[in-house]
């Protein structure tokens, strides 16, 4: 992915009947995200994209 970059992702299902649905990504999906593409916007239902920061809120946080 040298030099690549990512503004949007988003991961859909098509159903055999032709309906599509919207995943929300899963926990290696943020992780990937947050750490190379951390405000490209990731769309985590039909209505909703949010920033890839947001996904993991207290992610790399030590305990104090």
């Amino acid at each position: 992915m040298a030099g690549a970059e990512i503004d949007m992702a988003v991961a859909v299902h098509r159903s055999p009947e032709g309906e599509y649905t919207v995943f929300p990504p899963c926990g290696l999906c943020r992780e990937f995200y947050l750490t190379y593409f951390p405000d490209a916007q990731v769309v985590v239902s039909e209505s909703e994209a949010i920033r890839a920061s947001e996904l993991l809120p207290h992610a790399y946080m030590r305990k104090k």
